[in-house]
């Protein structure tokens, strides 16, 4: 198992459970933890094709000829490796447990979840897992009961719990691990979605998952003292200002640049806690509103909101960036009248910048890139060393 550096100590806390604090002063942009590899971590379905499930290197679209070439694993044809390197490292490590599972069910892919399990379980049953590790992610936070009385439904129409039913009996039917009860199957399935964090390319894009016993004792603060980010298989803890000694190390779970009710809103649907950070308890004792509105009445802006959101999610469903640019264009121009800062404008600038790129209209990616730039970090992403700055909507640590 990954051992805590000297500085950083474990300590109980009331009622957030456990949590990781420095006993030395550490200065704004350090690298406060270094995991040179999480207990697990598994690539997005889409970036199966385009990344090596080892290392991580992402080859972007044009480049797998002319800079590396990613050679598929002969037996599964699910997985890709950038190296026979890689793919030897993969293969002792943890997919020859799970090769022959996935080249059953090919062309189809197990979810995120069922696959962050299924390699861990696998790997319990070789006796390749340490103990100390197994023990660590069993004492993780589940939230289970919590899961289970919650009535929030997914696209599908599933309550979150139903669909942990579902994972679960999945792993039970694929990992060969009968001796498993399926109560625990469930509980590491809910486990997982608690403490899972959103794996990225060291320019902050999205890649997949993984899951560290460690970094998962980081409790969320809507102003965070730290920030995680990673190169290749590498997880860096970094400081985003000056942490004086014996202070908590935190990260934020979710997009800090919405209004205070909102936070509030997220983190209890999807982490089952109230936010208790400085910032919270300033906003909500001073009674400041959700984020006044500047030119008009709050109803219209929170219809304006509905609208920009509903757009914003029909362009997430088009395959085509042609289809999805006019709809997103249509979203800003609703929330125009209001602060660029206020959300969901912010959000839906980003998606526009990037689907500008997809359409290689680079004049149009740039004039929105410096909008973001010049009227919109300056005040989402204030401190000097936030990654902010490189890459939006990567702060979000937890899945």
């Amino acid at each position: 198992m990954t051992s805590l550096p000297s500085h950083i100590q474990q300590r109980s806390l009331s009622p957030a459970g456990n949590g990781l604090f420095t006993i030395k002063a550490i200065d704004a942009g350090e690298e406060v933890l270094r995991i040179e590899r999480p207990l697990v971590a598994v690539l997005n379905q889409k970036h199966l094709t385009r990344a090596c499930e080892w290392c991580f290197i992402w080859v972007s679209e044009g480049e797998g000829e002319a800079k590396t070439k990613l050679r598929a694993c002969q037996g599964c044809r699910i997985v890709r490796y950038c190296s026979k390197t890689c793919q030897s490292s993969s293969w002792q490590h943890h997919h020859r447990h799970e090769c022959k599972i996935f080249k059953k069910l090919y062309p189809n892919v197990l979810p995120n979840t069922v696959r962050i399990l299924l390699q861990i379980l696998q790997r319990r049953k070789s006796k390749s897992l340490p103990n100390t590790e197994w023990q660590a992610l069993l004492n993780l936070q589940s939230h289970i009961d919590d899961f289970r009385s919650s009535s929030t439904k997914n696209a599908d129409g599933l309550t979150t719990y139903q669909t942990i039913e579902l994972m679960s009996q999945a792993l039970q039917a694929y990992s060969t691990t009968e001796e498993e009860p399926l109560s625990l199957l469930q509980s590491l399935t809910a486990t997982t979605l608690i403490n899972a964090l959103t794996l990225t390319t060291p320019h902050f894009d999205p890649l997949g998952l993984t899951l560290s016993p460690q970094i998962a004792l980081l409790n969320h603060s809507c102003t965070p003292n730290t920030a995680i980010t990673y190169s290749h298989a590498t997880l860096s803890l970094r400081s985003l200002t000056p942490i004086p000694a014996n202070s908590e190390l935190t990260i934020s779970y979710i997009d800090t640049t919405h209004p205070t009710p909102t936070r509030q809103s997220e983190l209890q649907e999807r982490y089952f806690f109230t936010c208790a950070c400085p910032f919270c308890c300033e906003n909500l004792t001073n009674g400041i509103p959700e984020d006044p509105p500047i030119n008009s009445n709050s109803d219209d802006f929170r219809a304006r909101s509905v609208k920009a959101i509903e757009l914003q999610n029909e362009a997430a469903t088009k395959s085509s960036p042609s289809e999805a640019y006019p709809l997103l264009s249509h979203a800003l121009d609703l929330l125009s009248p209001y602060q660029p800062t206020r959300q969901p404008y912010a959000t839906i600038l980003h998606s526009a910048f990037l689907t500008a790129l997809s359409l290689q209209n680079y004049p149009l990616a740039l004039s929105h890139k410096l909008h973001e730039y010049f009227l919109i970090d300056p005040v989402h992403y204030q401190p000097d060393f936030h990654p902010g700055y490189l890459g939006k909507g990567m702060l979000v640590s937890r899945v």
